[in-house]
């Protein structure tokens, strides 16, 4: 019983209210925004499409990838809930 208690009181405790933020970087937002990219439209494609502009606005993350000068087509777009990670909107133009 001691060795639990002893163990139990090593273990830190962490509170994690509705207002905190889940995603707080530029850096977090792309990293979880590229996996789900590179599977729904190909690695290949995505990482063309860089440099990618991020923008956090109203809380929620705002990713676009870029086309190379001279290039045609669209872009993806993903927005990502900064609170839950949540996706809310992923598409690709043309």
């Amino acid at each position: 019983m001691k060795l639990l208690i002893i163990l139990f009181s090593f273990i830190p405790f962490f509170s994690f209210s509705q207002t905190d933020t889940l995603i707080r970087t530029e850096r977090d937002a792309i990293l979880i925004a590229e996996p789900i990219l590179f599977k729904t439209y190909g690695k290949k494609v995505i990482k063309n499409e860089r440099p990618y502009h991020v923008i956090l606005k109203d809380g929620f993350w705002q990713i676009t990838g870029s086309l190379k000068k001279g290039w045609l087509g669209g872009v993806f777009l993903i927005i990502i809930n900064s609170k839950n990670g949540e996706v809310v909107k992923l598409t690709h133009g043309k």
